[in-house]
């Protein structure tokens, strides 16, 4: 009976947990949400903070960098995923942000699988390592 309900409670338990990953080339790098412990970052107000499985902790606010390859579809895309410019970095790429940051992972990768982006990433914020 203890091993039934276990296995109900661990069925339950996956189907609410979330898949994170961002895509880093055609690789998808897994992510797990985590606090803030890290004293080679400086903690950032509204952002949110994960561990990737090399355990690097990247910190994930609203914000994506976005290669588009056509700069005629920036519109269309703007209006259908919901996001703002905020400005334009270099000749094709932008720093955009999303209007709910919650979405931010999920909406890059959205975008990273249109057919007219070259690229699309959270704007993570990273440590440095020093040599």
């Amino acid at each position: 009976m203890y091993k039934a309900i276990f296995l109900s409670l661990s069925l339950i338990v996956s189907l609410f947990a979330t898949d994170d990953f961002y895509y880093n080339g055609n690789k998808k790098i897994s992510l797990i949400k985590t606090t803030f412990a890290n004293s080679n970052l400086r903690e950032v107000s509204n952002t949110t903070y994960y561990k990737t499985p090399d355990n690097l902790i990247l910190g994930v606010n609203d914000e994506i960098i976005l290669k588009i390859k056509d700069k005629n579809m920036l519109k269309y895309l703007e209006t259908k995923y919901g996001f703002t410019v905020i400005k334009e970095l270099f000749s094709n790429t932008y720093l955009i942000k999303v209007t709910n940051k919650e979405e931010t992972i999920q909406k890059a990768n959205d975008l990273y699988l249109e057919e007219t982006i070259e690229y699309a990433s959270p704007n993570f914020i990273k440590t440095i390592n020093k040599r």
